[in-house]
């Protein structure tokens, strides 16, 4: 065969493989993309905020001691039980002791002082009256006398202060709870804190009647939390257990962390206080919450990622062209230009509904959503279908493209159109 033939048959064959190409692409786009759909369906739906925080007592005391000294018993041990009024440290009492003693020493030397004073102040009120002294002599018996009377006032004072210490050395429980820590040892110095000393902490005791969970809440979700709403918690140390509970208290000073980088976070502390009781608990565990915003009833919904955005488009547009009279159609001129809102694009919120083998955009309105799930409020009825995937389709999709429904995908791919 010659050269030129085979050139021809080559040619020949090209063009019959690119016109098979050009069909089976026609056709493929005749049939439309393929998506995963799912129908509108109604039910209850609860809105939840979710943070991670960990287990805080409401009540919590740190033991310290109100004088300086060596701990010579600790009567109590890290997660004993408590009642208000017991004894938990005892300190050397010696140096109070000894203080307690000189200060009675000298109560007795001031009131003997006292009774010779008095004495004499009588004896010279005596010979005053009988114009025997003089008025000056009179009173300088009688200043002796108040001035013994302020010795034994002091005295007296320290007297009871020197008692004040020596009770300070013994320190009891103010509240009925558990140690939940114990950081000093016996025969260690305590000292008494000061404007630049804390002071030492000797033991910790918490109420542990009453548990609550200290939490982190987003500021973009905060607005939704109320006093009493109610709260699911899990605690890492009790895995697969719920344990329920409320909103207690909602703080109002805000924790900022990254300040000034890409990671900055503005979080609000939220108390939920736990209803159920659970053993063991003990503070500083990890644990979750879900915190129940909002709750319907009988609602119409469809999966979040059904959901998208659009510009909406141009009213004018919309109507179609214009008859200028002449028998010519001439689009708008605002036919490009969708509406703008604060000099952006006004966006409308919808989701494409399945009709006659195409895509067609349906605006709707939503309410309240989970984590799957997304009220739908107007634009749906029940049992409509919705494309809900892949990703890439909803992103490019056109309303009026042609698609084709194939769910087996959504098995294979494990749920893909998320």
């Amino acid at each position: 065969m010659s050269k030129k033939k085979l050139l021809i048959i080559g040619s020949i064959v090209v063009v019959v493989v690119a016109g098979v190409v050009a069909l089976n692409a026609g056709r493929s786009s005749k049939k439309g993309a393929s998506v995963l759909t799912e129908k509108v369906t109604s039910g209850d739906l609860q809105q939840e905020v979710s943070a991670t925080g960990k287990v805080v007592p409401p009540t919590e005391v740190k033991i310290s001691a109100n004088v300086s000294g060596r701990i010579t018993r600790i009567h109590v041990e890290e997660g004993d039980a408590v009642e208000k009024g017991d004894l938990l440290v005892e300190l050397d009492r010696e140096r109070y002791t000894y203080t307690v003693s000189k200060a009675k020493s000298a109560l007795s030397e001031a009131e003997a002082r006292l009774v010779k004073a008095e004495l004499e102040f009588e004896r010279q009120k005596g010979l005053f009256e009988r114009n025997l002294i003089s008025k000056s002599e009179y009173d300088g018996s009688e200043a002796e006398v108040k001035a013994s009377r302020y010795a034994v006032e002091q005295m007296r004072a320290s007297v009871s202060e020197g008692d004040k210490y020596l009770q300070d050395c013994t320190i009891h429980s103010p509240i009925t709870g558990i140690i939940t820590d114990l950081t000093a040892k016996q025969g260690e110095n305590v000292v008494i804190g000061t404007m630049n000393n804390p002071g030492t902490v000797i033991m910790v005791v918490s109420d542990l009647s009453v548990i609550e969970i200290e939490a982190e809440v987003d500021e973009t979700d905060v607005a939704l939390v109320q006093v009493g709403q109610p709260t699911e918690v899990e605690l890492d140390a009790f895995p697969d257990t719920t344990f329920k509970g409320t909103v207690a208290k909602i703080g109002n000073s805000a924790k900022v962390t990254g300040f000034g980088s890409q990671d900055q976070a503005t979080n609000f502390m939220v108390y939920v206080r736990l209803i159920d009781t659970v053993a063991n608990i003990k503070p500083g565990m990890t644990s979750s919450v879900d915190i129940t915003t909002n709750s319907r009833s009988g609602v119409l919904q469809v999966p979040i990622q059904a959901v998208i955005l659009r510009e909406k488009p141009d009213s004018a547009a919309m109507a179609g062209p214009t008859d200028t009279g002449a028998g010519v159609a001439v689009a708008s001129s605002t036919e490009t230009a969708p509406p703008k809102k604060n000099g952006k694009p006004e966006e409308q919120e919808g989701v494409f509904v399945v009709t006659d083998g195409k895509a067609v955009f349906r605006e709707i309105k939503t309410g309240i959503s989970d984590q799957q799930s997304i009220e739908v409020l107007t634009g749906l009825n029940k049992d409509e279908e919705i494309i809900t995937g892949s990703f890439r389709v909803l992103r490019e999709l056109k309303d009026g493209d042609p698609v084709k429904v194939d769910n087996k995908q959504h098995e294979n791919m494990g749920g893909e159109g998320a």
